[in-house]
């Protein structure tokens, strides 16, 4: 809501876990909504949304590939976990 943009239609994905949600949120004010980051269920970038939908800017972006990066490192231990 207070980035005006569809977040809330991805309820029922998440509670199926066809998808993670995340808040990016600056750390100077780190109770502000800034961007939306959708994972997929390996912990791939899906879309990462700013307000009224608007794309990352560089500094967002360069965040979020780190910070996929290691969620797909994560993810990739937790399936070798399963499957042992």
């Amino acid at each position: 809501e207070k980035l005006h943009h569809c977040v809330a239609m991805y309820a029922e994905r998440v509670a199926d876990k066809k998808c993670y949600i995340y808040f990016v949120r600056k750390q100077s004010d780190p109770d502000r909504s800034y961007y939306t980051l959708e994972l997929s269920p390996d912990g791939e970038v899906r879309q990462c949304r700013g307000m009224q939908n608007c794309m990352m800017t560089d500094e967002v972006k360069e965040a979020v590939e780190a910070f996929e990066k290691e969620t797909i490192k994560i993810f990739n231990k937790k399936k070798k976990g399963k499957a042992a």
